[in-house]
């Protein structure tokens, strides 16, 4: 079944079944899958082209799919609020994926995508990936499980990088007001 957000999607590409089933057996998610099982993943995979500049995603619309670059690089860009240029988060290279949480719920994207050189890509919509898990729930809790760790991973990472930042914050911080007591000081003298 293809959901009517893919309808508009141009399928221009389409790579042999080998490759494409080596490309979801060497990600994460699909790794523990059997082949039967990566094929039937294959059948919800939606492909497209992207050209250099072309955005796959906007930041804060709804997310609803996840991306596996076959061939190019996509960027994730973040607007930056005060009208100066976009910030590149992190460029996503081929056989990796990214988007992943749309894949769990529709909440607004945090950043944009942008192909920033000619780039193929295999989509997997959340709507035709519930769609299979409820038809197979063994291969959804084999994805989901993968999943869930990969979320934990990163979240884990991030708290480690916040208690980074605020360390080095504080730290800052506390030089910053040992200044200014010895300018006080200074001045009083």
């Amino acid at each position: 079944m293809i959901s009517g957000i893919w309808t508009s999607v141009i399928q221009r590409l389409r790579p042999s079944e080998e490759s494409l089933d080596e490309t979801l057996g060497a990600i994460h998610l699909f790794e523990g899958l059997s082949r039967s099982e990566r094929n039937d993943v294959e059948r919800i995979v939606h492909f497209r082209t992207y050209q250099s500049g072309e955005a796959i995603f906007h930041q804060d619309n709804p997310g609803v799919a996840m991306y596996i670059v076959l061939e190019g690089k996509v960027n994730i860009v973040q607007r930056d609020e005060k009208g100066g240029d976009d910030r590149v988060l992190a460029s996503i290279l081929e056989g990796e994926f990214f988007g992943e949480l749309g894949l769990l719920d529709e909440s607004p994207r945090s950043a944009s995508a942008v192909a920033s050189r000619p780039t193929n890509i295999v989509a997997i919509s959340r709507p035709d990936l519930l769609e299979l898990m409820q038809r197979n729930t063994a291969l959804g809790v084999k994805v989901l499980i993968p999943l869930s760790q990969l979320i934990v991973t990163r979240l884990r990472f991030t708290n480690e990088r916040l208690s980074e930042i605020t360390n080095s914050l504080e730290e800052s911080e506390a030089l910053n007001q040992g200044r200014r007591r010895e300018d006080a000081e200074e001045r009083a003298e």
